[in-house]
């Protein structure tokens, strides 16, 4: 990504707090053949805050999930890993 849409995102994203009191939070959801079940993703909306998300290095809020995402994607190089999908809210 580049550094221009980093500094837009991050400028839209303080507009949106400071004017409609829009707080905005992502998340990734899965890694590859690991992803938060959907049971657990919906009850996450309600309540994950940025701070849930900064936890750990895969930035997925649910800590057993984020430890196998961590563990798939420490076993592949650079090369081969997965893809990951965010959610955001």
């Amino acid at each position: 990504m580049s550094a221009g849409r980093v500094a837009a995102g991050t400028v839209a994203e303080l507009w949106l707090r400071q004017r409609l009191g829009v707080e905005i939070v992502a998340w990734v959801s899965a890694v590859g053949p690991v992803n938060l079940d959907d049971a657990r993703s919906t009850e996450l909306r309600h309540s994950v805050t940025r701070a849930d998300v900064d936890t750990n290095a895969v930035r997925c809020p649910d800590g057993p999930t984020a430890e196998r995402m961590t563990e798939v994607n420490a076993r592949l190089d650079e090369a081969s890993r997965l893809p990951w999908l965010t959610a955001c809210i």
